[in-house]
């Protein structure tokens, strides 16, 4: 599931273990694995976001793992990397990762930053994930209900992300600058044991907010 949202306004998410409790929640056990496949043990795993640009991001290299391209506003899957240092390059930007066995991360990539943060990895099968990536230029996001009357997540600085773990239920979701609603993300529809990520990229008047789904692949 993807949800783009231009123009309209920005989000964050800050790293806390707290759950969601709204009438209604429900939990229920979920068979199925974070992202749809058995990760193995002995890698790291990492995705690109691409945040800015109106072109492609093509063949990134990291160790001996290609992404051969990441559309713009959209982030690749998960994929293994082998532990060890290793060294990023898009275009003129260059950042280290070393990833550990087990672990998540997301390189994001927009018109001036490429960053590295670590995503907690998801290990409730009753429960849905949510991340906030802040890459608006104008401060700290929080993530609300859209009435703002539930504060999911609480302001989190720029080029920081959190996350926060939920029943999955039916929820209209908003992005808040201090008491200013500055974008609808509307309802990400959460499933039992999967992932969701809301980024924002951009300034004022010119926010990009797009939403994905996890996914795992292990090629």
């Amino acid at each position: 599931m993807k949800v783009n949202l231009s123009n309209t306004g920005a989000i964050a998410i800050t790293t806390i273990g707290v759950f969601l409790l709204l009438p209604g929640l429900v939990a229920a056990q979920n068979s199925n694995g974070l992202y749809g496949a058995a990760a193995p043990d002995d890698a790291g795993f990492v995705r690109i976001v691409h945040g800015g640009g109106a072109d492609p991001l093509r063949d990134i290299w990291i160790g001996a793992t290609h992404f051969s391209e990441v559309a713009p506003e959209s982030a690749s899957p998960y994929r293994p990397v082998d532990p060890g240092i290793h060294q990023i390059f898009i275009g003129d930007q260059s950042q280290e990762i070393i990833p550990r066995r087990g672990s998540y991360y997301s390189v994001v990539v927009d018109r001036r930053r490429l960053v590295v943060l670590e995503d907690p990895e998801h290990t409730r099968p009753d429960r849905a994930q949510i991340f906030l990536y802040n890459f608006w230029d104008e401060g700290p996001l929080s993530l609300r209900t859209a009435d703002g009357a539930t504060t999911l997540i609480e302001p989190v600085a720029r080029t920081a992300s959190g996350v926060i773990e939920v029943n999955p239920v039916p929820v209209e979701l908003a992005l808040f600058h201090g008491s200013e609603r500055i974008a609808l993300v509307g309802d990400p529809e959460l499933r039992r044991g999967q992932s969701y990520s809301v980024f924002v990229f951009g300034t004022a008047g010119d926010q990009r907010v797009f939403v994905e789904q996890a996914a795992l692949v292990l090629e």
